[in-house]
């Protein structure tokens, strides 16, 4: 395809798809990313949430040696995986508040 035709096909994907695609090509072209999520702020102003395809991690992520690579995936998966056993979805999170509202809070100050 060309690069007129690809770009094209991008516009005719879906919000979710586009978000998705946009952070794999950034984590792709830069050198040390292992995951990147993005948040936004509703349209209240009053929440926090993490949109559907908001979310993308290296598939070729390794591991350090030192760490043990059973408990990195278990881990990751709890991130990844609604079924894994102690998953943690990324719930909607007031300004201010949890790692995610403290960062957005500090970065709008």
């Amino acid at each position: 395809a060309t690069f007129i035709q690809s770009i094209e096909n991008t516009f005719m994907l879906s919000p979710e798809a586009r978000l998705r695609q946009a952070l794999s090509d950034t984590g792709e072209c830069s050198f040390g990313i292992v995951a990147i999520e993005a948040w936004v702020i509703n349209d209240k102003k009053t929440r926090l949430v993490r949109p559907e395809g908001s979310w993308w991690r290296d598939p070729f992520y390794q591991p350090p040696a030192q760490m043990d690579e059973d408990l990195c995936r278990q881990s990751v998966k709890k991130l990844e995986d609604p079924r894994a056993k102690g998953y943690v979805e990324a719930k909607p999170v007031q300004p201010g508040v949890g790692l995610v509202g403290q960062l957005w809070a500090k970065k709008t100050v």
